[in-house]
C-alpha cells in the first residue's frame, strides 16, 4: 500500500511538476472512490496523508499492527480539502473527524480500529489478504451493476465535489505547499 505523497517531492518543488503530481493523485483518488467494483485496502505500512485518503476511498480497510494512519495536512500547514473532510465524516463520527483533521492526528492501528477508520486488524499480510477477499465475497450474490450504482449514489456528493473542484484543489494545494511556513513545516517533518 502507499504511504502517500513523498514529502521530499514537496520540499522546494517545481510548481509545474507539483501541479501535475496533484492532478494525477486526484484522478487516481477519484477513480478509486467512484469505482463500480467493491474495493478493499490492505494497509501493510504507514498510510499518512494521501495514503490515508486512498485507503478511505476504499469501502473496506484492513490494517496490520504497528503502523500509523491519518490525514496530517494541518500539521504541515496545508488545509484539509473539503472532500477529505466529507470522506472522513462518512467513515468516523463528525466530532472525531473534526478533532482528527484540525489536529492532523495520526492514529496507531488499534486506535484507528477503535474509531472506525479501519474495519479490521490482521496479524500479517496473508491474514489481511484473506480478510479483504472475505469482504469482496460478500457481494458474490448481489447483482454487480445494482451494487455499483448504489455505491456511486452513496458517494455522489463527494465525487461531484472532487470533479467540480479539481482545478481549485490543485491551485490551493500548490499554494499551500509553496507557502514559506508550509515549506518550514515540511522540512521539519
Amino acid at each position: 500500500f502507499t504511504a502517500g505523497l513523498d514529502i521530499k517531492e514537496l520540499i522546494n518543488p517545481d510548481p509545474i511538476r507539483l501541479k501535475e503530481l496533484r492532478a494525477v493523485y486526484l484522478d487516481c483518488s477519484l477513480k478509486l472512490y467512484n469505482s463500480l467494483f467493491p474495493t478493499a485496502a490492505l494497509i501493510n505500512g504507514h498510510a499518512i496523508g494521501g495514503g490515508c485518503f486512498l485507503a478511505m476511498a476504499c469501502e473496506y480497510r484492513v490494517m496490520l499492527p504497528n503502523f500509523k494512519i491519518g490525514l496530517n495536512e494541518t500539521q504541515l500547514g496545508i488545509a484539509c480539502p473539503e472532500v477529505a473532510i466529507l470522506a472522513t465524516k462518512n467513515i468516523i463520527s463528525s466530532r472525531d473527524s473534526e478533532m482528527a483533521l484540525t489536529l492532523g492526528t495520526i492514529f496507531e492501528t488499534d486506535k484507528a480500529l477503535d474509531i472506525g477508520l479501519v474495519d479490521e486488524i490482521a496479524k500479517d499480510k496473508a491474514e489481511a489478504m484473506a480478510k479483504c477477499e472475505s469482504f469482496m465475497l460478500k457481494f458474490k450474490g448481489v447483482p454487480a451493476l445494482a451494487r455499483g450504482i448504489t455505491k456511486q449514489l452513496f458517494r455522489k456528493k463527494i465525487v461531484d465535489l472532487m470533479t467540480e473542484n479539481k482545478e481549485r484543489d490543485v491551485e490551493n494545494f500548490v499554494n499551500y505547499v509553496l507557502d514559506p511556513i508550509s515549506q518550514q513545516n515540511l522540512k521539519a517533518f
